[in-house]
Formats: C-alpha cells, sequence, structure tokens
C-alpha cells in the first residue's frame, strides 16, 4: 500500500487507528447507520444536489469499511470520489469494499492535516465526526481550505463534548 503523506508512515496516530480496526466489528447492518447514511445523503444534497462530474473528497475512510459507505452512494451518483485516512488497514479494506462494488474510487493513506492532493482540486469535502481527534484542528481548515476549488463546499462536523462517543 503506497502511503501519500510522510506524516502518516511513522504516526502514532495511524498505529492507533490500525489496532482500533482490527478490533472493531461491522455497524453496516444497524438500523442507526442505515439513518445515518440516509441523514449524510440528505446533507450531501442541499448543498451538491447533482453530484454527477463533481469531485468529492472524504477526510476519514472509516465508514467505507464499518459503516454506511458514504462515498459509495456518492459515486454511484456519478461523482468522482477521493478520500483519504491515516490508518493504512481501513485504507487497504475500503479499497476491496470498492473494488467489490465495482465503483471507482482513488483512497490513499494520509495525514487529513497533509492532504496530498493538488490545490482546488475538489468541489466537495466531507468529513464528519473526525477532526476531533487532532490536536491542531486549524491545519486540517486550512488544508480542506486549500484542496477546495474556487465556490467549493466544505462539510464538517463533530460530535459535542457530551456526546457520549465523543473522544
Amino acid at each position: 500500500m503506497k502511503i501519500l503523506s510522510r506524516h502518516a508512515s511513522d504516526n502514532f496516530a495511524r498505529r492507533f487507528w490500525n489496532r482500533v480496526f482490527d478490533v472493531t466489528p461491522s455497524f453496516v447492518d444497524c438500523y442507526s447507520t442505515k439513518l445515518r447514511l440516509d441523514a449524510e445523503m440528505e446533507l450531501l444534497h442541499k448543498y451538491l444536489p447533482l453530484p454527477t462530474g463533481k469531485r468529492v473528497l472524504k477526510i476519514d475512510l472509516w465508514d467505507e469499511v464499518h459503516n454506511s459507505g458514504f462515498l459509495m452512494r456518492v459515486a454511484s451518483e456519478g461523482a468522482g470520489v477521493f478520500g483519504l485516512d491515516i490508518s493504512d488497514h481501513i485504507v487497504h479494506n475500503a479499497s476491496k469494499n470498492f473494488a467489490k462494488s465495482g465503483l471507482p474510487a482513488s483512497l490513499v493513506v494520509a495525514d487529513m492535516r497533509f492532504i496530498p492532493f493538488p490545490d482546488a482540486a475538489f468541489d466537495l469535502v466531507w468529513q464528519i465526526g473526525t477532526i476531533e481527534h487532532v490536536h491542531d484542528p486549524s491545519r486540517v481548515f486550512l488544508e480542506v481550505y486549500r484542496v477546495l476549488k474556487p465556490g467549493g463546499i466544505a462539510i464538517m462536523g463533530c460530535p459535542n463534548r457530551h456526546d457520549p462517543f465523543g473522544s
């Protein structure tokens, strides 16, 4: 597996998320997973009603492995999809899931603070429930801004500090 960000290759976070992935079961059959995916797609369509031909970057591929498969839905609607995750285990499994589905995707191992894509490359950047895991989220915001096309949209969210599933 090619690691595109030098910051992901020896990072404590990479090792940590590899271990978390290795011991966490899939939630794909949970009712709450379907509700989450439906809500995410509704939010996407509010800001990007017709994703066909658009370039979408998702920061964090956890859902493409253990949960909703958001990027797969977006790809099935004709968008060019790209994703990154700091865990090579997660990227490897997300790649297998995309291969099984027959949908194209460009997925890379990288640190979201150092996005390995060119300036102004994406119409939409999507990140839900990931930025709270980094110590310097302002670096992520700068990178997201850098890779967005002029007029592009960033949809970013994180749990509040009282969320029982937050970090």
